[in-house]
């Protein structure tokens, strides 16, 4: 195996010791590798660096961090929650509004 590049030396060393095992090509669960993979590229991580420290090819990379990521339920009730926050505050402002406008 050669050696990483520079750029790969310093994401591999920002990993924790698990997920320098999750990211590798040969890791049994790969919606967790995939989900890695994923958060990295939206941090920034360039697909050729990700392909480096993974093995896999940078056209996999590709196509694992453009599939759109599943929402837990927890997720989805929290964006559920802040929705109705803010209803509540815009329905509040256009009561001041309308009180203003009088």
């Amino acid at each position: 195996m050669r050696p990483y590049t520079l750029e790969a030396k310093r994401v591999y060393n920002a990993l924790s010791r698990k997920q320098k095992l999750m990211i590798k090509k040969g890791w049994p669960y790969k919606s967790e590798r995939d989900a890695l993979i994923s958060e990295l590229r939206q941090r920034g991580v360039l697909p050729h660096v990700l392909a480096e420290l993974s093995g896999l090819s940078r056209r996999a990379i590709w196509g694992i961090a453009q599939k759109p990521k599943k929402l837990s339920n927890n997720e989805l009730l929290t964006i559920k929650e802040g929705l109705n926050d803010i209803q509540q505050a815009a329905g509040r402002l256009g009561s001041q509004l309308d009180k203003l406008q009088k």
